[in-house]
């Protein structure tokens, strides 16, 4: 059907459809005001209530300067033994360590191949106290670990003191640490120094002295030359007055 504005009402025509008189009028009687009105919405923001389970936990944010890792606590009667090693571009085939108590009891026993080239370790063990401990680094082919073939270097602590640190140490280095500790002796290395020892040498003086020494020498002289003069002492001896008898 057409539906046409009248005025104030509404005509219908209807084409086609049998629509009845009737129908029609009931129609025709609606007015524009009688219809059903859109609701109309105001502009107002319409806001959505965010869900907490929603949000996203924040990420974790990177330090350029990350934290030391934390240092161990040790009981009263112990303390902190700590080594900081970092390997040359050979320690993975070359550098072995170990810290063994004065009685012979290994508390460590890093051999060759354990360690990665050129990486940095850290090691931390609580000590008894009153005891001494002897710590040991080996370069199997007698450089160190510095600095030829890398930097490497190693630092230690007890008890919160450094005891030792060193890079280049040829093939081994030893230090102690501890209560009751003996003097270290001169380590003896079983291979060759890569340089001569000099200490067998004879030294030399730069001022000697200008007069002989007046202690006289305890071993009897000997002359390269013939005297002058021929000693008489064991030719026969002559007398003025002979003896009338014989002897």
């Amino acid at each position: 059907f057409l539906l046409r504005r009248l005025g104030g009402g509404v005509a219908v025509t209807a084409k086609k459809y049998g629509i009845d008189d009737d129908r029609l009028r009931r129609i025709a009687d609606l007015s524009p005001s009688s219809l059903p009105q859109p609701r109309r919405m105001s502009p107002t923001l319409m806001t959505r209530r965010r869900n907490t389970a929603d949000t996203p936990s924040p990420l974790p944010s990177a330090s350029s300067s990350p934290s030391s890792s934390p240092t161990m606590s040790c009981a009263n009667d112990s303390a902190l033994f700590r080594l900081s090693l970092t390997t040359d571009r050979y320690g993975k085939d070359e550098t072995s360590w170990s810290l063994d108590h004065s009685d012979g009891e290994t508390f460590f026993d890093i051999k060759v191949g354990t360690l990665e080239s050129s990486t940095k370790y850290s090691y931390e063990k609580c000590l008894p106290k009153n005891a001494c401990y002897l710590f040991t680094i080996q370069d199997s082919i007698g450089d160190g670990i510095c600095c030829r073939y890398g930097e490497g270097s190693y630092s230690i602590t007890y008890n919160g003191s450094e005891v030792a640190s060193g890079r280049v140490f040829g093939f081994s280095a030893t230090h102690n640490m501890g209560d009751n500790c003996p003097s270290l002796s001169p380590s003896v290395s079983l291979q060759p120094s890569s340089s001569p020892s000099t200490s067998f040498l004879p030294t030399t003086t730069a001022n000697p002295s200008s007069s002989p020494s007046a202690k006289p020498s305890l071993s009897p002289s000997v002359s390269l030359q013939p005297s002058s003069s021929p000693s008489t002492s064991f030719l026969p001896t002559t007398t003025a007055n002979p003896s009338s008898s014989p002897s």
